[in-house]
């Protein structure tokens, strides 16, 4: 760089566009799961290599997270709550169904445990 003048931009690429109130209400979700996350992958569509994988890769608390994350990627971010409730609901996970059903987890500080 000579002379010092030169402004060296450093551009960053996005985060995924998903409005901040879906964000907040999907990493409620995935806070909640725990290690149910697997159950849900499997009624997402996913496959045991994709968990096997997942599991590999991420320490547990990561996990819940990029499921979503993998789930709304998967279909190009064209995906309601109301499609995550019922693999929720398919997935034998009512408690956590229901309290985004019911608007509960995102209404408190919800403590999972």
């Amino acid at each position: 760089v000579s002379g010092g003048d030169d402004v060296i931009q450093v551009k960053e690429e996005p985060a995924e566009q998903v409005p901040s109130g879906i964000d907040n209400k999907l990493n409620a979700i995935a806070e909640c799961l725990g290690s149910m996350w697997e159950r849900l992958a499997l009624s997402l569509g996913f496959n045991t290599d994709y968990i096997r994988d997942l599991t590999a890769r991420l320490p547990p608390s990561h996990r819940p997270h990029q499921l979503i994350c993998d789930w709304m990627e998967r279909h190009h971010g064209d995906v309601t709550m109301d499609q995550l409730v019922q693999a929720l609901k398919d997935a034998g996970i009512h408690e956590i169904a229901d309290a985004v059903s019911s608007g509960w987890l995102f209404a408190t500080e919800a403590d999972c445990e």
